[in-house]
């Protein structure tokens, strides 16, 4: 399609004019045919007003005139430029600096205070439940108790829960399978915006200190990228926002922040942050994310000593294993216990998906009805499924977490909880374990197991900020200290004379196990050698591989069945780990491509632009014969060619005035061929011109192009062209073969048929 195309004043004085002053310049111009007039635009002049308006007078318009024109336009094009010829120094100089250490010291510090903040308060939230409970004697106020239990329970979620729907849908869940998708080239706004970014920190402390069956480390992470995206538009920050890549690694730094400020342990928090959100990561951010995950773990245990008046650095959770809590024998036992909790890690995730998908075909309806006319309605969402469903979730848990129902040990704390399963000490009945006989305990630990696997599956299809990863560790703690327990009594003097079997031991490897299964992620083996030593470490190693490598065979991890589920259009490693899937295989051939040769008649380029649907970037070949590929053009930039052309041909030899109203250059200066960004295309128009070959003959243009910055050859793997679209944030490539162009590879389409690949297999769980 033809449009108009901005292009410069461009005007032509006839040598016959009667002028005398006209003559005179015609006569000095003449003697030097490649100056451009004073009137030409510079850049200087360009700057200072609003919208770029380029002016030249030339009095004889041959082609090297018209190339020097041109040229002025493209420096005038060029922000770059622009801003360095308009250099100037104090504050204007300050800003544009990229202060992204003191950034990273900022966000940390302050990503600390609120991860610090948010345990402070599911603390106090817990404790006043107790509180409230308490105050009226078990006996005489049973029904009582409950239903404050209950209620309170149900106002915090409630809440949440409105907040959650109304406000910020987006806050809803762990957050990292959209910081993944971001990340893999997925364009989601709301996942990072501010008001994401208010609802998830005020809503996801009200929605652990209810009890409910959610964890902390991936809305943790979700908030650290959340604060480092909603940082950058400080005007003194906003440098760093600019450039796409430095962007990503401070939004990966975000995650690592979250991540490592939870646990207190910034080692195995950087690399789980890293494993789990991108597929190609970078070293030039490395350092930056152990960085900012240092100051905010600091942070955290420091504002914690400064609470409670004491210098000792208090941790989250306090294990106490000797070392070494296994003898090589009992290698066996862990690895069977690896390859157990890898396949309860399939049956998780596959559990799950299935929620997510039940829930997004009924979640919307109104019991059994789907209504379209009530769909206008906001307030009507309250009446939905999802909202009746969650509601229901929060009063069954309440219930069945209520300390005088089942048991005080369905009501504690995360860090108690743990505390209790790991100890290396047999179970007590201090916290409401049934420890009459050597066999009373696997009833508990078995109506542990069996209630906060089902309710956890149940909660995580809930509208709710709230991660997957410490429901996982407690999970896998009971299966653990179960099976440890089974290990105990059937060798009651352990497999080696003088090293009895820890209970505590088994389920140490099973959180490391479970974990890996369900996230993929071998480096949660390093949170807990920071938390708990060296006392499991081999056992944990070898049992995370068994299970990573059983679940990898099988099925997704959690965070990319939820991508998937949701329709994000991520790029992920797992679709694309098959060698024998070829760039041939995916591409659009180059007979279905639009296709510019370098030397092309008016006619032809008219009718190639008359097309209603064409693609930002069109490739340049020296001819449809041999197809090498010379380079690429913006649409835009092709238009402003024709049109200028056109104009010219029309006007030879007679004065020529045509408006240029330039739109005003973005900070952002020139996009890529790659960014899909239409003000950078427009822009590309400085680039644009022309040579006139055999004018009074034929009208035959040589189309002004740039060099193609990235190429695929056709023979390359589908995992090679994943890398090279995740590392360098591309849309699209052209294929190649010998120089000769054969095709083009988008994204979108790398996706569709991988995931139409996918599908058509059969997988067995």
């Amino acid at each position: 399609m033809i449009t108009d195309v901005v292009s410069p004043t461009v005007t032509i004085h006839n040598n016959d004019n009667n002028n005398d002053d006209t003559k005179d310049d015609s006569n000095k111009q003449s003697t030097k045919p490649n100056v451009v007039s004073d009137s030409t635009i510079t850049p200087n002049e360009t700057s200072k007003k609003t919208g770029l308006t380029a002016s030249s007078t030339v009095t004889t318009l041959d082609d090297m005139e018209t190339k020097v024109i041109l040229t002025n336009l493209k420096n005038a094009s060029n922000v770059n430029y622009v801003e360095t010829q308009n250099w100037k120094k104090g504050l204007k100089g300050i800003r544009r600096k990229k202060y992204t250490w003191t950034f990273l010291t900022v966000c940390g510090f302050v990503g600390g205070v609120i991860i610090y903040t948010h345990d402070l308060i599911v603390k106090y939230m817990f404790q006043g439940r107790l509180t409230l409970i308490n105050a009226f004697d078990s006996n005489s106020y049973f029904g009582l108790r409950l239903v404050l239990w209950i209620l309170f329970n149900l106002v915090f979620m409630y809440v949440s829960l409105m907040m959650t729907i109304f406000i910020a849908p987006a806050s809803e869940g762990s957050g990292i399978p959209a910081i993944k998708a971001i990340l893999n080239g997925t364009p989601l706004e709301d996942p990072l915006s501010f008001k994401t970014f208010l609802v998830k920190i005020i809503t996801l402390p009200a929605v652990l200190g209810t009890g409910m069956f959610f964890g902390k480390v991936g809305p943790s992470a979700h908030i650290g990228a959340l604060l480092i995206n909603n940082m950058l538009k400080i005007p003194i920050f906003k440098p760093i926002g600019s450039i796409k890549s430095l962007k990503n690694q401070m939004i990966a730094c975000g995650c690592a922040l979250g991540v490592g400020s939870n646990f207190s342990t910034p080692g195995g928090g950087v690399l789980f942050a890293l494993e789990v959100i991108g597929s190609y990561y970078s070293l030039r951010g490395y350092l930056k994310s152990f960085y900012v995950a240092v100051v905010a773990a600091f942070t955290s245990r420091l504002f914690n000593a400064t609470v409670n008046l004491s210098l000792n650095l208090a941790l989250n959770w306090n294990f106490k294993l000797t070392y070494p809590s296994f003898s090589i024998p009992e290698l066996i036992a862990f690895a069977i216990l690896g390859f157990g909790m890898g396949v309860l890690g399939i049956v998780y995730v596959y559990l799950n998906e299935k929620m997510y998908r039940l829930r997004d075909r009924f979640g919307g309806h109104y019991l059994f009805f789907k209504p379209e006319r009530l769909k206008k309605y906001k307030f009507m969402m309250i009446f939905e499924n999802r909202v009746i469903w969650t509601v229901f979730i929060c009063i069954a848990t309440s219930l069945l977490t209520f300390p005088d129902l089942i048991g005080k040990y369905m009501s504690l704390t995360v860090g108690a909880t743990l505390e209790d399963l790991v100890s290396p000490n047999p179970l007590t009945s201090a916290n409401g374990w049934i420890t009459n006989s050597p066999y009373d305990i696997f009833s508990s630990l078995a109506i542990f197991i069996v209630i906060r696997l089902i309710f956890t599956i149940f909660s995580m299809s809930l509208p709710l900020p709230g991660g997957t990863y410490i429901p996982l560790v407690i999970i896998g703690a009971g299966c653990g200290r179960f099976f440890g327990e089974i290990v105990a009594i059937i060798f009651p003097n352990g497999f080696v004379a003088g090293q009895p079997i820890y209970a505590g031991a088994y389920a140490v490897v099973g959180i490391v196990a479970l974990t890996a299964s369900a996230t993929h992620a071998f480096s949660t083996v390093f949170i807990f050698l920071e938390i708990v030593g060296v006392a499991v470490y081999l056992p944990s190693l070898m049992a995370a591989l068994i299970a990573v490598r059983i679940s990898r065979l099988c099925t997704a991890n959690f965070y990319d069945t939820s991508i998937k589920v949701k329709g994000w259009p991520a790029l992920l490693e797992s679709m694309t780990d098959s060698e024998d899937l070829k760039v041939t295989n995916i591409m659009t051939s180059v007979d279905k491509l639009d296709i510019l040769e370098e030397n092309v008649s008016m006619r032809d380029l008219e009718l190639l632009l008359q097309k209603k649907k064409l693609p930002k970037i069109l490739p340049v070949v020296s001819s449809k014969d041999n197809l090498v590929l010379l380079g690429q053009v913006h649409l835009k930039s092709l238009e402003f060619q024709y049109n200028l052309m056109k104009a010219r041909l029309n006007n030879s030899g007679k004065e020529i005035t045509q408006a240029s109203n330039f739109a005003p250059i973005s900070d952002e200066g020139y996009g890529s061929a790659n960014d899909g960004n239409d003000s950078s295309a427009t822009n590309m128009a400085g680039y644009a011109s022309f040579e006139l070959q055999d004018r009074d003959e034929t009208d035959i243009i040589r189309i002004e192009y740039e060099t193609c910055d990235i190429t695929i050859s056709e023979s390359q793997s589908a995992q090679r062209a994943h890398m090279l679209f995740s590392q360098l944030c591309l849309d699209e490539a052209f294929v190649v073969w010998k120089g000769r162009l054969m095709g083009q590879l988008a994204r979108q389409m790398l996706i569709n048929t991988v995931s139409a690949r996918e599908r058509n297999q059969i997988i067995v769980v």
